[in-house]
């Protein structure tokens, strides 16, 4: 039995072709109105027209002319000298009325540390990392004094000066390229127990001329 296939001639869409001359009629007129501007400013001896395109910023710096502006926890060696030895966490504070540098900020969380170490007290803005701290549990790691002034600090900033969620709202964290990623983790950590106030923790590596 011999079958019969019907072809169909397939017409083009009506309001297909309006859309298509729609869209070229546009794209004429506007390469026509670029081109003549151009032409023009080039008789004129002007400059032909730039477009902006988009660019890739440079890296954010949150601190303008090295002033501290939010709290800023640095990891350095207690001996510069000596980049395998022990390592020290200094609580930089920012000031409310004055403009406090970075390293106005620094001497005065190492003049409290040494007026501790001298007195016997416990340092408010300073604190040395064990150097067993990676071989301790997380439990004895979360109770060395390390740890709790990053606790502390981090809880007393928010509570004086994070009232409600904002973009600006930060913690910042300086470290020597060594720094092992256990401490750095625990400030982000504690930093995002409050993530409704702080959005952000920023990290950046502390190089020998910062």
């Amino acid at each position: 039995m011999a079958f019969i296939r019907n072809q169909e001639k397939k017409s083009l869409s009506l309001p297909g072709m309006i859309d298509v001359i729609f869209l070229l009629l546009i794209f004429s007129l506007v390469t026509l109105s670029t081109s003549e501007s151009n032409v023009e400013a080039k008789k004129r001896g002007e400059r032909a027209d730039k477009f902006d395109l988009p660019k890739i910023s440079e890296a954010e710096t949150f601190e303008a002319n090295n002033v501290l502006t939010t709290l800023l926890f640095q990891i350095e060696y207690v001996n510069p000298d000596d980049t395998t030895g022990q390592k020290r966490v200094l609580v930089l504070w920012p000031s409310a009325g004055d403009s406090v540098t970075l390293e106005q900020a620094r001497l005065t969380a190492l003049e409290d540390y040494n007026l501790a170490q001298q007195s016997g007290s416990t340092p408010r803005y300073a604190a040395d990392v064990p150097d067993n701290y990676l071989s301790l549990s997380q439990r004895a790691f979360e109770r060395t004094q390390a740890c709790t002034l990053i606790r502390q600090s981090v809880k007393t900033y928010v509570e004086e000066n994070f009232f409600t969620p904002s973009l600006s709202n930060r913690i910042e964290i300086r470290a020597v390229k060594e720094t092992e990623f256990r401490l750095v983790n625990f400030i982000m950590v504690e930093s995002g127990k409050y993530d409704k106030l702080i959005p952000r923790c920023v990290f950046r590596t502390l190089t020998e001329d910062m």
